[in-house]
């Protein structure tokens, strides 16, 4: 099965989340989306994608979104990043490769599976939500 990963980077568990998904044997990473998908959220998806030789679609709901949404830890944690405007509409993405074998993990605001909906034509095999602000 393969799998499609839609996460936020406000703070670490997403990116953990995506650094466990590249690195484990059994899941076929295919896309990864971004909400809303900054300049500088997009440059740290493809900073992590590069350091395990993947080169994979990224989405993004919004890539004019005013601020950069990436929480200083990810800095602090794993040094610079730069930014990068190298994504694709995340709802359209999510249309183009979603099928019956497809596995969305959510993480994040649900924007680009929203917009893939209002899209219309979205098949999923199956959709897992994770994550959610409890304080």
């Amino acid at each position: 099965m393969k799998y499609i990963f839609d996460m936020e980077t406000q703070d670490p568990d997403d990116f953990l989340t995506l650094l466990l998904m590249l690195g484990h044997p059994e899941v076929d990473l295919v896309a990864v989306t971004v909400t809303p998908g900054t300049p500088e959220q997009v440059g740290l998806v493809r900073e992590a994608l590069s350091w395990f030789g993947v080169d994979i679609p990224v989405g993004a709901y919004d890539i004019d979104h005013p601020k950069q949404c990436v929480s200083l830890w990810h800095e602090r944690a794993y040094g610079a990043f730069g930014s990068s405007r190298d994504a694709e509409p995340g709802g359209e993405l999510l249309c183009r490769l979603c099928d019956a074998d497809t596995t969305l993990v959510t993480g994040g605001p649900l924007k680009n599976l929203g917009a893939a909906i209002d899209l219309g034509g979205l098949t999923l095999g199956r959709w897992v939500a994770q994550g959610g602000f409890a304080g």
